[in-house]
């Protein structure tokens, strides 16, 4: 039976998938706390928000919402990063933070509802920002001011489709949906109940920098064990 707890933890991870623009999930195994302080000032200076939830309450929570093609990505430890303005902001940081630290591993995710593999994540980390792939495409017209606002409303609703075009274009592929996200990676690690217990959690902000992740970790983690 569900503690009111674990209820709770739930409906908050609900709400937080709901209103992002985008949700990257990625395995942060090896990295110290110094490493994801940085990784997290980082994405902080781009309004995206870092955070580590047991796999299994994450799991529900995206399935209440429809989305199931998330799951075979939830497996190991997965800190979630979840952006709230820009759809590119937290992709573009942890991809090139990756790039930089060879940390974390990106597993993929979701933009503006729609599931992107790995593959299509790393097309998608070399597209312009929200606000220039807008401005790329108002700079293509010219209207009145009055069909210009219009317009912006227009696009803001249609950016996913666009980014999915810009991606077909560069080679990959669209947004993926069903079993074709499940396939598109191999899963890592099992997630038995015990390893997850134990597994590494993202520090909180301001959290010591002098102590391994590992250690920084398990408090939280044994606090949110089944």
């Amino acid at each position: 039976m569900p503690t009111a707890a674990k209820v709770a933890e739930v409906e908050a991870l609900v709400e937080e998938f709901r209103g992002a623009k985008s949700v990257v999930l990625a395995d942060f195994v090896g990295m110290d706390v110094a490493t994801i302080t940085e990784l997290r000032r980082r994405l902080h200076a781009e309004r995206v928000s870092l955070r580590v939830a047991k796999n299994t309450f994450s799991r529900r929570a995206l399935e209440s919402l429809g989305v199931t093609e998330m799951t075979p990505m939830l497996e190991g430890p997965t800190a979630i990063a979840v952006a709230r303005n820009d759809e590119l902001a937290a992709i573009r940081v942890l991809t090139a933070f990756a790039k930089e630290k060879e940390k974390p591993r990106v597993k993929g995710g979701m933009v503006g509802g729609k599931v992107y593999t790995l593959a299509e994540i790393k097309t998608l980390a070399g597209l312009p920002s929200r606000n220039e792939l807008l401005g790329q495409l108002l700079a293509t017209f010219e209207s009145p001011i009055t069909q210009v606002v219009g317009m912006m409303s227009r696009m803001n609703s249609d950016l996913i489709s666009i980014m999915d075009q810009l991606v077909e274009k560069k080679g990959g592929a669209a947004g993926t949906t069903g079993a074709a996200a499940a396939a598109s990676e191999p899963p890592a690690a099992s997630e038995a109940a015990p390893a997850e217990a134990a597994s590494e959690a993202v520090p909180a902000e301001g959290a010591s920098e002098a102590a391994p992740v590992e250690d920084a970790g398990e408090a939280e983690a044994a606090g949110a064990s089944d």
